[in-house]
């Protein structure tokens, strides 16, 4: 047989292209390595938002300070650590208006990172 002929039945991926996609796959992981946790974070604000918001409306506390100290007491209880900085409870026109919002930065490579900026508020 001929050199050419073995080489038209050869198949397959080369090193290179099988390390690249190797380098690919280990950076995705790392992605989600950091940022699901993140995620899973302003779940639980999320959450807390809610309970709180709901508890307000069904009348357990509507003074500025007693939705604020709700809110806290979630965040503790879901084992959220943003602070009190985040939080606003703001009135307009009889409405009262809980806005969480707030940033998270990861570092993921070097000097590169990711920022995710995460806004959320529930009306009364």
């Amino acid at each position: 047989m001929s050199g050419s002929a073995i080489r038209t039945k050869q198949s397959g991926i080369a090193m290179s292209s099988l390390l690249m996609i190797l380098v690919i796959l280990a950076l995705v992981f790392s992605m989600v390595i950091k940022l699901v946790p993140v995620y899973l974070q302003h779940f639980n604000v999320v959450a807390s938002l809610n309970k709180v918001a709901a508890e307000a409306k069904a009348g357990g506390g509507r003074s500025l300070g007693d939705i604020r100290s709700g809110l806290l007491r979630q965040f503790s209880i879901n084992d959220v650590d943003l602070g009190r900085e985040v939080v606003s409870v703001n009135t307009k026109n009889r409405r009262t208006e809980i806005v969480i919002d707030y940033e998270v930065r990861k570092p993921f490579l070097g000097n590169i990172d990711f920022v995710i900026h995460f806004h959320n508020s529930a009306e009364l």
